[in-house]
Parts: C-alpha cells; sequence; structure tokens
C-alpha cells in the first residue's frame, strides 16, 4: 500500500495508486511451457525461430477533466509499466495510458491468461469502510485496444505485428454527490498481467474468418515417431499444412521393403528382362534407378552396375515421375508411416519427391532458373545435402527427355537416368496437416 496524502471535504482530491501492468510471455501447448521445443503425443517441433513479445511506445498520459499525473510509469525490461501516481478529482476524471504491445518473434501469440482485479479501496478516517465502500463502486478500470474491445484470451498478435493497448481508469461520472469520499482513500490491486502463449491450432484468426494454425519458418524441424524432417516452405496461420522434407533418405532395407523385393511385385531396379533386383547401397541409403521398369530396364542387377541396351525405352516416360518406381516405393513407405487423414493432398501428391524450383528458389538465390547447374552456396543449409548420399528431385533436367535433377554435396545437377551410375537415394517429402502436431 502506497500512503495517500490527505483528502479534504473542499478540494475532493483522490489520489489513486496503480501498481505495474506486468506482461508474462511464454511459449506452451497444452499444460506444458516450453523454449522453442514443443514434444507432445510422439510429435516434435524445433524451431530455430524467436520468441519475442514486449511492450513498446508508451505515450504521454492522456488526462480526462482535473485528473493530474503525480508520476509517470516508465516500460522496465520491456515487459512491466512500472508504479506511477495519478490524482482524480472529481467525477468523470479519467486517465489514460496508451502503448503498444510488438511480437518480433516468429511465433503467432494469443493470450491464454489476463488478469484484471477488481481494485481495492481503503479509507483513512472516521468512515474509513463508508469512504472505501463508494469509491471503489464508482471506479471503471478497463484494458483495450483502440478501437475499445477488451483484451481477452481470444485476442491473438501475428508474427511481426503489433497492437496498441489502453489502460483506462474513470472515477464514472454518474457518482453522486452522497457518495464523495469524507477522507483519504487509498487504491490498490491495480496489478494486471497478461500471458501470451504460441497460438495452436484450437484459436481462431482474429477476424474469425479461418481456422488458425501456428506457423512454420524454413528450417524448423519436426519429428515424428522419432524421424527428423526439415520445414522446406514458409506455412503462415492461414494454411493448415506443412511441407516437410524427410531428413535423410530411405535406409537400403526401406527400399527394399517399399519396393517389394523379394515379391512378384518387385519395382526395385528391374534388369531388361525383369531379373530381380534391389537397392543400391549408398553407405546405407537405398540407391534406385529413376525411370519406368516397364519401359526400360535399369542399370542394376542386385545391386551391381550393369550395362543396358536402352534401344525400344519410351523417352516421354524416362523422366516421369509418375510414371517411375521410385514414385511406387514413396507412395508405399507414406501409405505406412501415416493415416490418410494424415496427409493433405496438393498438386496432385500427398508424399513426393522435392522439385528442383523449391530448391533452386531457397537454397540456391544466385542460382539462374535457366542454369544447367546450381552450385552450393554459403547461405545453402547443411542439412539439404550430404557427401554419403546424393538424392533424386521429381523435375526434368532442362526438358531433357532422358535426364532428371539431383541433389549433390556440391549443388543441383542433372543426369541422364540411362547412366552406368544413374541412381540416387528416396528422400521423401510430405504434406502434414499442422492438426497432426
Amino acid at each position: 500500500m502506497i500512503h495517500i496524502g490527505k483528502l479534504t471535504k473542499k478540494k475532493k482530491i483522490l489520489l489513486i495508486s496503480i501498481i505495474s501492468l506486468s506482461l508474462i510471455v511464454l511459449i506452451c501447448i497444452s499444460y506444458a511451457s516450453i523454449t522453442g521445443h514443443m514434444n507432445v503425443s510422439g510429435v516434435s517441433v524445433n524451431r530455430k525461430s524467436n520468441w519475442k513479445i514486449s511492450f513498446n511506445n508508451l505515450q504521454e498520459v492522456e488526462l480526462n477533466g482535473t485528473a493530474q499525473e503525480v508520476s509517470a510509469p516508465t516500460i522496465k525490461n520491456s515487459v512491466e509499466l512500472s508504479d506511477y501516481l495519478v490524482t482524480l478529482t472529481n467525477p468523470s476524471d479519467s486517465v489514460t495510458y496508451t502503448f503498444d504491445v510488438v511480437n518480433d518473434g516468429d511465433y503467432d501469440a494469443v493470450v491464454s491468461e489476463i488478469n484484471i482485479p477488481t481494485p481495492e479501496c481503503r479509507g483513512a478516517g472516521e468512515e474509513a469502510l463508508s469512504d472505501a465502500s463508494k469509491v471503489c463502486n464508482h471506479l471503471t478500470y478497463t484494458l483495450t485496444d483502440t478501437e475499445g474491445n477488451e483484451i481477452d484470451t481470444t485476442y491473438t498478435l501475428p508474427s511481426k505485428a503489433t497492437k496498441t493497448l489502453k489502460l483506462k481508469l474513470i472515477y464514472n461520472s454518474d457518482t453522486p454527490v452522497s457518495d464523495y469520499p469524507k477522507d483519504d482513500v487509498a487504491i490498490s490491486n491495480l496489478g494486471i498481467s497478461i500471458l501470451y502463449v504460441q497460438a495452436d491450432n484450437a484459436k481462431t484468426n482474429e477476424d474469425g474468418s479461418t481456422p488458425y494454425m501456428p506457423t512454420y519458418s524454413i528450417g524448423d524441424t519436426v519429428t515424428i515417431n522419432s524421424e527428423t524432417y526439415y520445414v522446406i516452405a514458409e506455412s503462415d496461420s492461414t494454411q493448415d499444412y506443412v511441407t516437410l522434407l524427410k531428413a535423410e533418405p530411405l535406409t537400403v532395407e526401406e527400399v527394399n521393403t517399399y519396393g517389394g523385393v523379394g515379391t512378384e511385385d518387385n519395382h526395385v531396379n528391374k534388369n531388361a528382362s525383369s531379373s530381380q533386383g534391389t537397392a543400391y547401397n549408398q553407405n546405407g541409403y537405398g540407391g534406385m534407378a529413376y525411370y519406368s521398369s516397364e519401359t526400360c530396364g535399369y542399370p542394376y542387377v542386385d545391386g551391381v552396375k550393369q550395362s543396358i541396351d536402352i534401344s525400344g525405352c519410351e523417352s516421354e516416360n524416362a523422366t516421369s515421375y509418375n510414371k517411375s518406381d521410385i514414385k511406387y516405393v514413396v507412395d508405399a513407405w507414406a501409405t505406412d508411416k501415416f493415416t490418410s487423414t494424415d496427409l493433405k493432398e496438393v498438386d496432385g501428391y500427398k508424399a513426393r519427391l522435392v522439385q528442383k524450383e523449391e530448391l533452386r528458389s531457397q537454397f540456391y538465390p544466385s542460382c539462374s532458373e535457366s542454369a544447367t547447374f546450381c552450385s552450393k552456396e554459403s547461405t545453402t543449409p547443411s542439412w539439404l545435402y550430404n557427401s554419403k548420399y546424393l538424392y533424386w528431385t521429381m523435375t526434368q533436367w532442362n526438358n531433357a527427355s532422358s535426364s532428371v535433377w539431383r541433389v549433390f554435396d556440391v549443388g543441383l545437377r542433372g543426369r541422364s537416368v540411362y547412366d552406368v551410375d544413374g541412381y540416387a537415394a528416396v528422400r521423401p517429402v510430405i504434406n502434414l496437416y499442422k492438426s497432426k502436431l
């Protein structure tokens, strides 16, 4: 309690002490507070992004009537408005502080809890209890945005957004003379706390127009059932899915399993006479030839490189992902790992290989769209490539009927699918619904 100077009947002065407005900013999901890492039901997300919400731009006090500011607040540690003191003399007097709440982080935020307490009054004279009751019955204390909307647990603050708020204390104009205090009255319990948490997909956008979804940035990692994936496309709060690249290609065992090796429906590296094939071993990762075994032979038999006769092959099938046995393997893998409702079909695919253009535009920005080779750049993330393997894209190389782009540890390069070493690993891409995270 801060001591308030004596109020005389003649002056009718009421001194109000406002005890700090504080901002609590946490990232949390369900009931767990976290700092950039979530782990819920076998799914984890690790984001390189920042979480930063703060107060800023505290403006000059707005006084109404005969209200006076005795001492002004300041912003402390970016998350607290310090104690301040004002004087309200007559009904209709009010004091308003305007300030910004800024979300400089990469996560959309929502108010999870807000505590705007009921002011407490304490009289000092012979009629202390009566004076206290009279004053507190005629105070209005609010925290709103500039449109007058009260801040509650539906209030969102998108990433990189700023909201202007108004903290206002009013000595109500309808206060009758009979309810004026006869002596000093001190007012306390005015501290407001706001808890911002990371917005989850149970929320809605501020205008209520679309389901609210968390945002994801390129390079964020998601772990599903012990397998890690990288976000390869920005995904804002209006998008209900996120596009993920598997952190590592399928292993030799996985390619053989999902390709049907050992069955009559083998799709892995058969030769022209349909002899049974197996995945080529790239340091434990399963290498596959690209084109369709239904029209052309593969350069491997039981993992051994072979020379092939490509005469009679239908060149339009050679670089077609939809006709390739790689698509068969990717689809079989996705069906095993996910349910039909986990993945969203985008441009005809729930699971696929990465496309050359989405790599070039994001990770090889100095490479022109018409280039025949894209060199690795200083900004190319290390999780995109590995010296232990190279892997296929699903994109034809510069309109060549027999070549497809592949990812090497030195950059992007096209390669003929008919080459004797025309193999590469299989690194799937999925479109995962955010509701599954």
